[in-house]
């Protein structure tokens, strides 16, 4: 199948299968072809080649030997897209000599987007780029002359055109007849003598590093690229802004995501009917919350057998009341009668004894309503404070029947108890 091949034709083994751009079907299929190579020097095809490498970075090693073979020789310099961009290429144009202009992947990330500089590349890397720039603008100002430098993007580097004797004949960021002379320069003097010349200064104040690369001309003038190697920090607070305006949003839209998903999960628990829960038993919404709502059921339950309980005593302590206050009545009202005809001296004297026999009857009946009332107060509340003791009920029975035997003798009447002893544990004097 071949070294880095994983399909074939079947009609031409040779065709690789790739996705093409253009898919009429626009299902993505796959269909055998082959990628073509164009090499272009100077606005002229040097070279063709057909390859079966569905990949462009796969192509180029074996494109440029290609090349090499057969024009004898090879370039200097190789310029291609970021589809090309692969570490083994790399490497082979390092080893090879051949000056590298594959532009990255990242390219456009590497720039900082508030200074248009580029970032903190390593030093190696960063000298190498800044050389390949001028080199090539060292061309192109040979050919064009200053007209070189019209409508060129310079965005990211600063260039300077200086005469044989220092004077600085064009710069793209200052008034060039204000500059002072820069025959001095480190890398302008080296280039001069050389023909290349290349300087770093490091700026105190700002913290970032200053690249110079200057290349001598033909004519005797150098031309000078330099570029800005910033700071960590200075990128840091360069991407701090965007990092949390980012962290900003992320958390205004988790908090209005959260406010309605809560909304959406209360919802249905809000409009509960707590009075008839059990309505809403096998329903889809209220599946996860059935345990609580079979608690709620049962509560309801209790609470409704304690109201009617509640309503119950509190109708038996209305009618108790009403039956008290009447039975107070009648004595209160035999007492204050009494007492007046005995205060009007309306009653014979034969007659106070009898009189006053009934007053000490009612008051007696009174006072046993009275007790009665404090005792059935005492079994309201659970009646801690009585005390619980054996008692005989036959016992008791027998000393009813002796308190009432006078009573009961005056009205010829027999009172007798009969039975055997009968032990019970209670509150004696409500016996």
């Amino acid at each position: 199948m071949g070294e880095g091949r994983n399909s074939y034709s079947k009609t031409d083994t040779n065709a690789t299968f790739m996705r093409m751009k253009e898919d009429h079907m626009r299902n993505g299929q796959l269909k055998p072809a082959y990628n073509v190579q164009i090499a272009v020097n100077s606005e002229y095809i040097t070279g063709i080649d057909v390859l079966s490498d569905r990949t462009d970075f796969g192509t180029l090693v074996p494109f440029l030997k290609t090349l090499q073979r057969e024009h004898g020789k090879k370039y200097e310099s190789v310029t291609a897209d970021a589809g090309y961009e692969r570490l083994g290429n790399y490497l082979f144009l390092e080893s090879n000599g051949q000056l590298s202009f594959i532009k990255p992947a990242n390219y456009e990330y590497q720039k900082s987007a508030k200074h248009g500089h580029l970032l903190r590349l390593p030093l190696r890397d960063s000298k190498k780029q800044l050389k390949a720039e001028t080199e090539l603008a060292a061309q192109g100002v040979t050919q064009a002359g200053e007209s070189y430098f019209e409508g060129l993007n310079t965005e990211g580097y600063r260039i300077t055109w200086i005469d044989a004797d220092g004077s600085v004949l064009y710069d793209n960021e200052a008034n060039a007849e204000r500059m002072e002379n820069h025959l001095e320069r480190e890398e302008v003097a080296q280039a001069i003598k050389d023909g290349y010349g290349e300087s770093v200064r490091y700026s105190s104040t700002l913290a970032d590093k200053q690249f110079y690369a200057a290349k001598r001309l033909p004519d005797g003038s150098v031309l000078r690229l330099s570029v800005v190697q910033m700071a960590v920090w200075t990128l840091l607070l360069g991407f701090a802004q965007p990092i949390c305006l980012v962290i900003l949003i992320a958390l205004v839209l988790s908090f209005v995501l959260a406010s309605r998903l809560a909304k959406k999960i209360v919802k249905p628990i809000n409009e509960l009917d707590l009075d008839d829960p059990e309505q809403y038993y096998g329903k889809e919404e209220y599946k996860e919350i059935e345990p609580l709502l079979w608690h709620i059921a049962v509560q309801q339950g209790q609470l409704k057998k304690d109201q009617a309980q509640i309503e119950k005593t509190a109708l038996i302590r209305q009618e108790f009341t009403a039956n008290v206050s009447h039975e107070l009545k009648t004595p209160l009202h035999a007492i204050s009668g009494y007492a007046e005809l005995l205060e009007n001296g309306m009653v014979k004297a034969d007659d106070i004894q009898p009189f006053a026999g009934k007053i000490r009857a009612e008051a007696s009946r009174m006072a046993k309503l009275v007790e009665d009332i404090i005792d059935l107060t005492e079994l309201d509340n659970g009646g801690a404070e009585m005390k619980w003791e054996h008692c005989d009920l036959y016992r008791i029975a027998e000393n009813a029947v002796d308190s009432l035997d006078v009573a009961a003798s005056a009205m010829n009447v027999t009172v007798s108890v009969e039975g055997t002893d009968a032990p019970v544990k209670a509150i004696p004097r409500l016996l």
